[in-house]
Order: structure tokens, then C-alpha cells, then sequence
């Protein structure tokens, strides 16, 4: 049975169905989420293996719960079709996780940096660890969120995120097309809902997966915050409309007109300009009959 507050893990014997959450709601407003939401929440379908993602929660386990990343992750020491990779396998425990070289480098190298940087040192101190939140709406719906990090000071919810380019401008486009934003203000309202706070805004330890792993602190601001807020909302509620209905509709069984983007036009036009005239006059030469 659900309750409000704060747990050191998830609620055990909850239906996937019986909550929302921010990663619930990053899924369903995508194009045809609805039928992706039930191939992967109810049909059981097992979600695409990422890089990216597989990357992510490595080192949100290196960072946040050493002791478990330890247990949990071996890096591969022998080449995987050699007879000592064999030999060494037989042996190893089948919950264990294997990294290979080059993942265990780059984990090492950015819980290296993130711990050596003053500021993202200081915010992964003295921190509630993975934690797992549970809020009731006023409709007596709930919602799920699970925070990297909460500081124990002041109960404020942090996330350390992995990307290829930490520069404003660029992770600025990453806050929306993977639903940052989203994530944002669904653990800051949850925390002010159960800790009684009033953060306003979300702290992001960002990380760049590649050397000299440089490290960006941010805070999500509050026209992102609001954004966010407002596709919780309406995708939960898209959610309760769908689950209600039984009804988990994809791309839609009308056809409907499709074309180029804007931006095609400017590159073609720009290629075209590069060709000789006689190629480009080819329509007008066809067009007429010359040759």
C-alpha cells in the first residue's frame, strides 16, 4: 500500500500502474507514448539497451552508492574470447555486472573529477542517497520520484547528469528532448510536498563523459521549471484518461500529409548553388525539349 514520505527503497508489492512518475510522463509525450507506455509498463516489453542510459546509471551508482558499485560492478580482465576470459567467468557471480576497460577508465576518471570539484564535492556530501519519494495529488493519485541525491541540510533535491557537451547552449536543448525539466519540478514539488520545504529550483551536477571529464553546476530555472510542471500535469493526466479507457493509442489509423523540415529547402537551395548552370537549367531544358 502507498504512503507519503520519503524510503530507502521502493515500496514493495505497488502495481507499476498504481503511481505516475517523471520517467512515466517523459515516455508518454513522446509521439505515439501511449503505445510505447503500455508495450513497456503493461505488456512487459524489456526497454532498448542505450549506451547513453546504460553510461548514466553506472556512474549515478559510482557516485551516489560506492559500496554497492563495488559489489555489483567488475571490469573485464582478459579478452572476451580468450580461455582466461572463460576460466574467470565460470567463477563470477551471475548478479555481477561486467565493465569493460575502457567504461571502468571513464567511471574512474569522472567520480575523479566530480570529487576533485569544490563545488560538486561540497553538494555530494552528507546527502540521503537514492532515495525513493511517494506524493498523493488532491485527485488521490500518486506519484513516484527517486532523486540522486537530497541534502540532509536543507532537503534539497540533486541530480548528476552525463553528457557529451556540458556548454549552456547545448545541454539548454538536452533539458527538453529528455524531459529534465519534467524530472525538475516532479522532485522539487515532491520533496516540498512531504518535507513541508519551499525550493523553487532544482540542482544539476553535470558531467561530461569524455577527458578532462570538466564539470558544469546548474540550477533549472523557473520558466523551465514551470514548463516542466505543466507536461507532468498533462501527461498524468493523459495517463489516468488512457488507463481509465484501456485505450493506448499509437501513431493513429488515418494517413496524414508529411513533407521535408523547413530547413531541407535552405540546404538543397545552398547545394544547388554549387553545381554548374548547365545543371541547374536542366529542368528548364527539359522542360522545353532542348538537349
Amino acid at each position: 500500500m502507498l504512503k507519503e514520505g520519503i524510503f530507502e527503497t521502493p515500496i514493495e508489492g505497488v502495481d507499476r500502474l498504481d503511481y505516475f512518475s517523471a520517467s512515466k510522463a517523459k515516455l508518454l509525450a513522446q509521439e505515439a507514448g501511449a503505445a510505447k507506455f503500455k508495450a513497456k509498463y503493461i505488456d512487459g516489453l524489456r526497454e532498448e539497451f542505450t549506451e547513453a542510459k546504460h553510461f548514466g546509471k553506472i556512474l549515478d551508482k559510482a557516485v551516489t552508492e560506492p559500496e554497492k558499485f563495488r559489489e555489483r560492478y567488475v571490469v573485464q580482465p582478459y579478452r572476451k574470447n580468450s580461455n582466461a576470459y572463460k576460466d574467470w567467468i565460470k567463477d563470477l557471480d551471475p548478479d555481477v555486472i561486467i565493465l569493460k576497460q575502457k567504461e571502468a577508465e571513464h567511471i574512474e576518471g569522472m567520480v575523479k573529477s566530480l570529487l576533485a570539484h569544490p563545488g560538486a564535492s561540497k553538494l555530494l556530501s552528507n546527502c540521503v542517497r537514492q532515495a525513493c519519494g511517494y506524493y498523493q495529488h488532491e485527485d488521490g493519485n500518486w506519484t513516484m520520484f527517486r532523486p540522486d541525491l537530497i541534502k540532509e541540510s536543507n532537503s534539497l533535491p540533486l541530480d548528476i547528469k552525463t553528457t557529451a557537451d556540458a556548454r549552456q547552449h547545448k545541454f539548454e536543448s538536452q533539458m527538453f528532448e529528455y524531459g529534465y525539466d519534467i524530472q525538475a519540478s516532479v522532485y522539487i514539488d515532491g520533496i516540498n510536498k512531504i518535507y513541508g520545504t519551499n525550493h523553487q529550483k532544482m540542482g544539476l551536477i553535470i558531467i561530461e563523459k569524455k577527458p578532462p571529464y570538466l564539470v558544469a553546476l546548474r540550477e533549472v530555472n523557473q520558466a523551465a521549471m514551470d514548463l516542466g510542471r505543466r507536461r507532468y500535469e498533462m501527461m498524468r493526466r493523459w495517463f489516468l484518461h488512457c488507463k481509465k479507457n484501456n485505450d493506448w493509442p499509437g501513431y493513429g489509423n488515418r494517413a496524414k500529409p508529411i513533407g521535408v523540415p523547413n530547413w531541407a529547402y535552405d540546404v538543397w537551395a545552398n547545394f544547388e548553388d554549387t553545381l554548374p548552370i548547365e545543371i541547374q537549367t536542366l529542368e528548364e531544358n527539359i522542360e522545353t525539349g532542348n538537349s
